[in-house]
Order: structure tokens, then sequence, then C-alpha cells
């Protein structure tokens, strides 16, 4: 009776988990300016412990392949295959991997390598292997984004020569791409096998296992590679709706959840917040004469509790923010922004606007014109409804009519591409370079509703090409306000509470301490 009882609580047990689970991993689906950069270090240790084994998710049905892994499991596991020129560390500085420092001189960027590295195989890591790696990743939709303000790239020696489209003195911190073995790519490659990998010369290799995959420490790595874990088998999910239910029954020992799906369930786990690049705003339609009015955009920014949006909404998984930026971002720090041609309170802006009156509805109007607006969001997004439902309330307070429009994910995708809203709750994801010509860029991907020909956009180009400083972009934004940042939004790493080490991870790799992990 007793193991009756047990094998009943554990289906049970399973179905609530499948039920209120709603992790985001698309497990099989298919986050002059000479810089100085910090070079990587040789660590001198014997390879890592074999006694325990490590097991980590992955799809056996998609590729390791890089370039064209579908699946976020496998493009996190390729992060332990391949390292890139640069990293960033927790302030989105770059951190020379490969290279060993970048000069950026207009719209040439000089980056040199390393000399001495090596791939897994015992080759030598040359020039000719970053251009192709770099060919392959321009090509590719995991890496397009960072890699679209890069015309070109041509190496020789221990030099690789990157040609820039447009100015950015931050487009080092977007070379993070994976540096393959020229010649290694697959042209087709649909399964994740040893010989359909490319070869890399990260922290691991990937080894075949009697007919299964795992990973091996990369003793060779930066002259000598050492983890406490040394083995680590890759576990194939089939179910990525169950992988929290997997990780807390010990199928796997460490997962991450990007929560894009909008919902979180506490995890029996040690867990890690992390911070991403992805920015939460608010965009108006440009064809709305009363928003745009600079001043009402100011009165609805300062109405607005971005605290309340972040821990309440979002359920503390997401940072508030005052600059379009990511709050984390080392740039920012220092600044001393000038706020006198700003407006002192909302009320005296709504004023100065001439929308003063308050009809019978309780509506604020002005020659015949209600401050009447609609909402959309994607209604699959909880958090995002909550922050939309938080922000038609705190508008009504101030006597302005928000109606919310919860939308199916296609069919508010369509509404912001056709204008058929006054304002969107949308979200971006910023390269690491911080780059705002995606929003802010005349047919920039995601301009839409923003009138790119205004003094932010106008001044975010100064503030590339050297004109001015960060300090008085930040300045210019704020006082023209083409949209409204709200908030960062946070991810969740989690592991096995039998691995005893603190757990640290980050956007650009969830796996940054597995070194130290030990049971």
């Amino acid at each position: 009776m007793k193991k009756i009882m047990k094998k009943a609580l554990r289906i049970l047990s399973f179905l609530l988990v499948f039920v209120f689970a709603a992790l985001t991993l698309n497990a099989c689906g298919g986050g002059s300016v000479n810089t100085q950069t910090t070079e990587p270090t040789t660590i001198k240790a014997s390879p890592g412990s074999t006694k325990v084994t490590l097991k980590l998710p992955y799809c056996q049905n998609d590729t390791l392949d890089p370039f064209k892994a579908k699946s976020i499991l496998n493009q996190q596991i390729s992060s332990l295959l391949y390292d890139s020129l640069f990293i960033v560390d927790s302030e989105y500085k770059p951190v020379g991997q490969i290279a060993k420092n970048a000069v950026l001189d207009g719209l040439t960027l000089t980056v040199t390598l390393v000399n001495g590295l090596k791939f897994s195989d015992g080759s030598e890591i040359s020039a000719d292997d970053v251009v192709y790696s770099f060919e392959k990743a321009r090509d590719s939709l995991n890496y397009s984004a960072r890699l679209s303000e890069i015309k070109s790239a041509a190496g020789s020696g221990s030099t690789v020569v990157f040609t820039l489209l447009s100015l950015n003195p931050y487009e080092v911190s977007n070379l993070i791409f994976p540096i393959v073995k020229s010649g290694t790519v697959p042209e087709k490659a649909d399964k994740a096998k040893v010989d359909e990998t490319p070869v890399g010369s990260g922290r691991y290799t990937l080894v075949d296992k009697n007919g299964s995959l795992g990973l091996k420490v990369n003793a060779s790595r930066l002259g000598e590679f050492s983890a406490k874990i040394g083995n680590i088998d890759l576990v194939n999910v089939t179910d990525s709706s169950a992988m929290q239910y997997s990780l807390e029954i010990g199928e796997f020992n460490f997962m991450f959840d990007d929560l894009s799906s909008g919902s979180y369930r506490r995890i029996n786990a040690t867990t890690a917040e992390v911070t991403l690049n992805n920015m939460v705003y608010i965009a108006f339609n440009k064809s709305n004469t009363v928003l745009t009015n600079t001043l009402i955009r100011q009165a609805i920014n300062m109405i607005i509790n971005k605290d309340q949006i972040a821990s309440s909404a979002f359920q503390g998984h997401a940072v508030k923010t005052t600059t379009p930026f990511n709050p984390e971002w080392g740039e920012l720090k220092g600044l001393s922004l000038n706020t006198e041609n700003l407006p002192k309170s909302a009320s005296q802006a709504l004023k100065d606007a001439g929308f003063g009156k308050i009809n019978s509805s309780g509506t604020r109007y002005n020659n015949g014109r209600k401050m009447e607006f609609t909402l959309i969001v994607n209604k699959e997004n909880a958090f995002k409804c909550a922050a939309a439902d938080l922000i038609k309330d705190e508008l009504r307070n101030s006597n302005i009519s928000v109606t919310v429009s919860k939308l199916p994910e296609k069919e508010y995708a369509d509404a912001v591409k056709r204008g058929k809203y006054d304002m969107y709750i949308g979200e971006m994801r910023l390269t690491p370079g911080m780059s705002l010509n995606p929003i802010l860029k005349k047919g920039g991907s995601v301009s839409y509703g923003i009138d790119t020909s205004a003094a932010a956009s106008a001044a975010y180009a100064q503030f590339l090409s050297g004109t001015i400083d960060l300090n008085r972009f930040i300045e210019i934004f704020n006082a023209n306000l083409p949209f409204i940042p709200l908030c960062y939004r946070r991810g969740i790493a989690a592991c096995s509470r039998s691995i005893l080490t603190p757990l640290e991870s980050s956007a650009e790799d969830v796996y940054f301490s597995i070194d130290t992990w030990t049971f």
C-alpha cells in the first residue's frame, strides 16, 4: 500500500507541475577609442575530478553547431564548447578571451589575438579562423543582430581588422561570437553529433560516451583549464514544459529560464536572478496628435510607478530603468543629468499641454479632444498584462482614461506593425554594445510608432559619432522621450541543491561559474 501511495503522490506531483510550469526554454523548438581589454588568464591546474558526473540538459534532435542551433538549450551548451574574441563582464565592459586587445579608429576596429592559443584538436587559432567564424556568425540568426553594424573582416597574422558600417564607440562589446576552426562547420547538421560539431577551443569538448553525448574538460584551453567537475553527461530533453520538474527530481543539475513567457513558479533548487539585456518599454503612435506632444509623454512617464511595475507586475523579475540603457551598464556610473528643462510635476505638464480641464466623466480634455487611449499588450505574457493594468490604474488616478486591449501574440504583433494602437508595451533585446539603432534609427527593426526624425534620434547619431557625450544624449532623450523605458527583465538560473558552490550566471553565459561547481 505504501508503494502505491508513494507512486500516486509522485504522479500527482508531476501533473501539478506540468499544469502550472510555464517555462520558455524552447528546449527543442525550433539573453579613435583605444579599448584596452583584460587579457585571458592561464589556469594551471590538473583537469577536474572524474568521480562525480554533472548532468546538463540538451536537445538531441537539434545540432550543437552554434551557428545553426535552434533550441536555447543547445545554444547554451555551445557556449561551453566555444570561446569568442571577447566576453563582457557584469557591467558589459569587454574582456579579452581569444583577443588580446582592440583599437577603434572611426569605422576601423583592429583586434589583436593572443598568441599560441589552440583549438581542442591541437591546431593553433589564427586570424583566418576568426574571419571564417565571423562570416558564419554574420549569416546566422543567432548572431546576426549583434554583428549587423560590421561590414567585413580581414585577417593577417595575429591581427583581424573589422570594417564597420556605422560608428559605435562600444562595438568591441559586440564581438561575442563562437570562434571555430576554419572549414569545420558542416554544410548540414540536423542532430547533436560529435562529427557534425565544429572544432572549438572552449571550456569543454564534446565526446561520445558509448552512444550518449557528454563533455570533458578541455585541458588545453587558453593554455590550460581546470574545473572541479571534469565529466558532464548531456541529458536529452523531450518535454520542455516539464523541465522544472525534471530538475527537481534530479534528471539533470541545471536549467535557465529567461521568463519570456511572463510567468514564474517557485523552483525547489538553488536559484540566481540574472538581469537580461531586454528592455520593456511603452511606445506611442506618432499619428496620435495628443501623444505627439512631448509634455503629454513626460506626464505619463512621471505618473507611472516603475518600481511597482518591476516588483509587482514582474514579480521582482525585473529592475526599473530611468534611461533607455541597462541599469547595470558601467558607462552609466557617474553621470550627472541636468533636469532643469523637464516638467516639475505631471499635473503641471498636463496643464501646460492644455489638458487642465476635467469633464463630468472624470477625463481630461481640450478643445474637444479627450485623453482617452488604447494600450495594447500581448495577452500571452502575464507580466506585461499585469504591467498594463497597473499603468491603466495609475493614469486613471490622473484623469487619463486607458483601455487595455490584450491581444493574442500574432494579433498583437500585427496591430503594432499596422499602427492599430495609441500605445503599446514592447520589448527590445539590446546588443552587448547597447545599440539603440533598432528603435531610434529610421527603418529600425523595432521602431514601430517611433518618430525617428525627432530630437532623440538625431542626438543618438551625434553620440555615436562623438559629437556629444553619453550624459548629453540621455538628457536630450529624457526631454524628447520618444518612448518610455520601463524596466529590464530578469531570468532565473537554477541548479540542484547538491551543487555546493554559490551559483553565478550571466545573460551572455549562463554557465559562467561552471568551473567552480562541486558536489
